[in-house]
């Protein structure tokens, strides 16, 4: 089962491995008991807490083309358009409506 290390947590050496505040390690249980100090209260997945957004200014054509609506000729309009300095303007680029823009605009950023 994965854990998170807490804040208060220096560095953790495990299994060879060296762990910090915040990182995830797999433990048995009777290791968790022991460590117990050093964790989170309740074990974690491997899901991020926070999703990955994609920034519009370094994603690739590949990323970019994986966004729904957004095909080749789109998303080649997106590399060529860049560097954006906000998600409206890059929303211009692409001319998607209120609706498939509200789609996707959670999993979009842009920073240079």
């Amino acid at each position: 089962m994965l854990w998170r290390l807490t804040r208060n947590a220096n560095t953790l050496l495990l299994k060879g491995q060296t762990y910090g505040p915040g990182d995830t390690v797999e433990l048995t249980a009777d290791e968790a008991r022991v460590l117990s100090r050093l964790l989170e209260p309740d074990p974690i997945d491997d899901t991020p807490d926070d999703p990955v957004r994609l920034n519009l200014n370094t994603a690739t054509l590949e990323q970019l083309k994986g966004l729904k609506y957004i095909g080749d000729v789109k998303a080649r309009d997106l590399m060529k358009a860049r560097p954006f300095e906000s998600l409206p303007a890059a929303r211009q680029v692409v001319g998607l409506t209120d609706d498939q823009w509200a789609e996707i605009v959670d999993g979009l950023e842009v920073w240079l």
